[in-house]
């Protein structure tokens, strides 16, 4: 059995990058083969191919519509990774998120963590992180306030990376607003995953005050802030509703009792690692009758 992993065009976004996580894991099974490929249109040969694996998102992939996916479907088997809703009429869906309960066609997969193994910082003073693309609604500047309130001496590490699909004026923003003041870092440059991993092993803690964000997909900044084993903070954002515990809850919880918790709260999230998000995937390949 044969697979086509279709992605978007290499893009500063989460979207493109989650696709690309996906295949960096899935692609060790056994049980199948795959190939990657990304596009900005629509005009590959799948003949070749039983399953046609789509990396969907309507900003990404605005060229693909529902007449396309009902000719493919025709003689393929097509799955969508569905990160806000199940959009257009493919065959099955693929739902990153382990607070969903798979019915019908659609299927629940955990999340994926990286393997980190790299040094962490012995700090002097308390150092507080935070990442996200170049977004609204990510709460950076409710992170420098809530540490202004709580810390005398401390640094902030705010990784703000320009996105394909956002404006600059975010970064922008909170260089204005922060830049002079030298215990807040700003940074915008996109980072690798190896890289962005070591900035997060870097901070004694990593917090996160996103807005609500009612209907939006998992954000992926977990999956990194996890990756690395040092204690997170969050907002009750719906973005961060698979991780959502009392004792982190930055509503219920200075920064400090958090630290001092450490990464006991999140022991439980350790188990989304790369083996067993294989394992869940070829479960669902099982379950809709390809291997």
């Amino acid at each position: 059995m044969k697979i086509l992993f279709i992605n978007n065009k290499t893009a500063q976004c989460g979207v493109f990058q989650y696709g690309k996580n996906m295949y960096d894991g899935i692609c060790k099974s056994k049980l199948y083969k795959i190939d990657y490929i990304e596009i900005d249109k629509f005009n590959i040969n799948y003949d070749n191919y039983d399953v046609l694996l789509f990396n969907y998102h309507p900003a990404t992939m605005p060229y693909l519509n529902e007449e396309i996916i009902s000719i493919i479907n025709k003689d393929k088997v097509t799955i969508s990774i569905a990160h806000d809703n199940c959009l257009l009429n493919f065959k099955y869906y693929i739902v990153p998120d382990p607070t969903f309960i798979s019915c019908n066609n659609k299927f629940k997969i955990g999340r994926l963590l990286f393997d980190y193994s790299g040094d962490y910082s012995i700090n002097n003073v308390p150092i507080i992180g935070t990442f996200g693309l170049a977004r609204g609604g990510k709460g950076f500047e409710k992170i420098v306030d809530r540490v202004l309130s709580e810390f005398n001496d401390f640094i902030v590490n705010i990784h703000i990376p320009e996105s394909t699909y956002c404006p600059s004026s975010v970064v922008n923003k909170i260089t204005n607003m922060y830049g002079n003041d030298t215990r807040i870092n700003i940074t915008s440059q996109y980072l690798h995953n190896s890289e962005l991993l070591k900035f997060l092993a870097s901070n004694d803690i990593n917090l996160f005050m996103y807005d609500r964000h009612e209907g939006c997909g998992i954000s992926s900044v977990i999956d990194y802030a996890l990756s690395v084993k040092r204690p997170i903070g969050i907002t009750n954002s719906y973005m961060f509703r698979h991780i959502i515990k009392s004792n982190i809850l930055l509503e219920n919880n200075t920064i400090k009792n958090i630290m001092d918790l450490g990464t006991l709260p999140l022991q439980e999230f350790y188990n989304w690692n790369e083996e067993n998000f294989i394992l869940e995937f070829e479960n669902i390949l099982r379950d809709i009758h390809v291997i």
